[in-house]
């Protein structure tokens, strides 16, 4: 949970560094970083120092590791990667909306298939 929260990291790490955008109203601003670094760093020590939370309970497996990592990976190239197509093509919102949750459903179904949970 804690990973997944943090995902805004992500995507301000891959705009700050790997950014792909030469358009300077669709770059990240330093407003939207500093309040990136806030929210995660928040949702660490919130998750970090829960007292609610038992030590026991944590079970972590490897393939719930990869899947956090890459999708971590998606959600931080994907703002940067919309941003250029942005620049470059200017289509409608909707467009872009559903392209992902088009990618989204093909990538979710195969992964269900090749586990066995399809059904």
């Amino acid at each position: 949970m804690m990973i997944r929260s943090c995902s805004l990291l992500s995507v301000v790490i891959v705009g700050v560094l790997f950014t792909g955008v030469s358009d300077t109203s669709l770059k990240l601003g330093s407003r939207k970083i500093v309040v990136a670094v806030v929210v995660t760093l928040g949702m660490i020590i919130f998750k970090v120092y829960d007292p609610n939370q038992k030590k026991d309970e944590h079970k972590t497996e490897l393939i719930g590791i990869v899947l956090m990592v890459f999708s971590l990976i998606g959600e931080g190239l994907l703002p940067d990667f919309q941003a250029v197509i942005k620049q470059n093509f200017k289509p409608v919102p909707t467009v872009l909306l559903v392209f992902v949750n088009k990618w989204t459903f093909f990538v979710t179904v195969a992964f269900s298939i090749v586990t066995g949970h399809f059904l």
